[in-house]
């Protein structure tokens, strides 16, 4: 128990010391060359799927990490390894039927979530040599008279019952779905709500977004490229985070389920990333002139 509570106090100075010394913001960028060159090429690959979004008309925002990361770095978390985009349900349904055949011409891949088709799609590029991929989040509309607070225990009782029938079908899920976040246009609240179908129990991890602190977007600056972003960033990342979302994390280390990262991945399959990020650059050209 001595020996516990003196970890806990080094742990503690340690943490101290890092968010009273060092200015987060100011940190330079991945020092492992093969997690660099993963961030750079999943960047091109969140700027292909803008300029496929910008095609179809299609709304989405960086959310999660990746927002973090533009307010703090401008770019990527130095330690940080995928990218998370949200859209509204009815724009997510919208992605395969529009973007598939270009998409497979150009070798990407777009799928659904392995756990449920609900979950969320996932857009990638060889992913089992790069461990490149997008994973794009819905956002459910909900109009309602109810509060925060009593939309967040419907949620709770909603990812209960996700997790629990698996087995059921989209339609199915949608109908139950429904019937628990009845649409009211005479209703004063308007929310979107994110995760829905992620992390069974997880309050921490509920996000009940005001439609007017997501929409219209913005651009913000991301490694190098401008990208969508929330109306009103900080009260997107308090919400996902906390208050102290610009302080370093408690917990920094994140394997995705597998007891291999993506730069492991890169690293067994021995994959030359500069190379994926030159294909990467001429697919985003080809598309560019496409719409144009």
């Amino acid at each position: 128990e001595l020996g516990i509570n003196k970890l806990e106090q080094e742990y503690e100075s340690l943490y101290f010391l890092l968010n009273n010394v060092i200015d987060i913001t100011k940190l330079p960028e991945a020092k492992d060359k093969d997690l660099r060159w993963l961030q750079k090429c999943d960047a091109l690959l969140l700027v292909i799927f803008d300029a496929l979004c910008k095609k179809f008309n299609l709304s989405y925002c960086l959310e999660f990490g990746n927002l973090l990361g533009a307010v703090r770095h401008k770019g990527f978390i130095p330690w940080d390894d995928d990218a998370d985009v949200v859209m509204p349900r009815e724009d997510l349904d919208k992605v395969m039927p529009l973007m598939n055949d270009i998409i497979e011409r150009y070798g990407m891949k777009l799928s659904f979530s392995k756990l449920h088709p609900l979950r969320c799609i996932v857009l990638s590029y060889k992913r089992e040599e790069t461990s490149l991929w997008v994973d794009i989040f819905p956002l459910d509309y909900y109009q309602t008279d109810e509060t925060v607070e009593e939309v967040n225990k419907k949620v709770l009782k909603y990812r209960d019952i996700f997790w629990n029938h698996l087995d059921w079908t989209s339609a199915k899920l949608s109908e139950v779905k429904k019937e628990m976040f009845p649409e009211n246009k005479y209703a004063s609240n308007k929310y979107l709500i994110g995760n829905l179908e992620a992390w069974v129990g997880d309050k921490k991890d509920i996000l009940v977004f005001d439609e007017k602190s997501i929409f219209p977007l913005q651009k913000i600056d991301f490694e190098g490229y401008k990208l969508n972003a929330p109306k009103n960033i900080d009260a997107s990342l308090r919400l996902e985070y906390g208050d102290g979302y610009m302080d370093f994390p408690r917990n920094a280390i994140n394997t995705h389920g597998s007891s291999d990262s993506p730069v492991d991945v890169i690293k067994k399959k021995g994959t030359d990333m500069a190379r994926v990020f030159e294909e990467l650059q001429q697919i985003y050209k080809d598309i560019s002139n496409e719409n144009r």
